[in-house]
């Protein structure tokens, strides 16, 4: 697949646009089109993410498995 560049037209009618708009949905992706990344006026949602809550637990075993002990102390504080 060409690399686009912002800089650059993308062909958003094009069959790799719409196979990855098709991907998005089917997943629950979110994605967006934007022809000026520091402009926020030129952000269009194509498909909206779905939104989900994470079990408590596998958020709990995520961090304990990611997160230095140190930087886990430092996160308790911050929510307390």
């Amino acid at each position: 697949m060409k690399k686009v560049s912002w800089r650059q037209e993308a062909d958003l009618e094009g069959p790799d646009f719409s196979r990855l708009k098709r991907e998005c949905e089917r997943f629950g992706i979110g994605l967006l089109t934007f022809s000026d990344p520091g402009d926020w006026d030129t952000f269009d949602v194509v498909v909206e993410a779905d939104h989900k809550l994470p079990d408590p637990d596998e958020v709990d075993n995520f961090i304990r498995l990611q997160v230095m002990k140190a930087n886990q102390e430092v996160l308790q504080e911050l929510i307390r």
